[in-house]
């Protein structure tokens, strides 16, 4: 089960029933390709098949609960669709950035690692149970695919590629799918 980073060291110039995540204790978003490819200069890039939100009802509170809520939701979702490869947004702290250093200070950057953790767990599980095969996961940090790029720029870029919004999270894994066909 590879573990590369970053996403230019995924070696396959095209992958079959994909997902992207952006994981998130307040959403997660999941952005599929049935195929997504590296596309050459001047392609057009190509839109996912199918994108979702996953947002935790209120009844759970604790962070725990959320997570575990997340994994039963995320495990349906593979079911269903039976991915092959997973590319999943992973925590980084920049120490430049004072909501990032936040966010480690309260822990809730090791919490969104737990819940990370949790999904890619849940995913090899389900594959190795269901197909009896090893489930294929990848991990980018956010600069890896998308630099130094603020939440409007990567949506605004979203919008000029392939001509569609999404919400937030979503937005960001679509942008993962994206960045991998030749950037955002």
């Amino acid at each position: 089960m590879p573990n590369k980073l970053p996403m230019e060291d995924i070696e396959s110039e095209s992958m079959f029933r994909v997902i992207f995540v952006d994981p998130g204790l307040g959403g997660t978003g999941i952005a599929w390709w049935e195929e997504i490819e590296r596309m050459p200069a001047g392609k057009k890039y190509i839109k996912p098949d199918y994108t979702k939100a996953l947002t935790v009802p209120a009844k759970y509170k604790h962070w725990q609960q959320r997570c575990e809520w997340y994994w039963k939701e995320f495990n349906d979702f593979c079911e269903s669709y039976d991915p092959e490869v997973i590319v999943m947004e992973f925590q980084d702290l920049w120490t430049n950035s004072d909501t990032s250093m936040a966010a480690g200070k309260k822990g809730d950057i090791f919490k969104l690692s737990f819940l990370t953790g949790g999904f890619i767990r849940t995913y090899v599980k389900e594959a190795e149970r269901q197909y009896a095969r090893a489930g294929l996961w990848y991990l980018t940090l956010p600069g890896d695919w998308k630099g130094q790029l603020s939440k409007v720029a990567v949506d605004r870029r979203i919008k000029r590629l392939i001509g569609k919004t999404y919400p937030n999270h979503v937005s960001d894994a679509v942008g993962m799918g994206l960045a991998y066909q030749g950037g955002i």
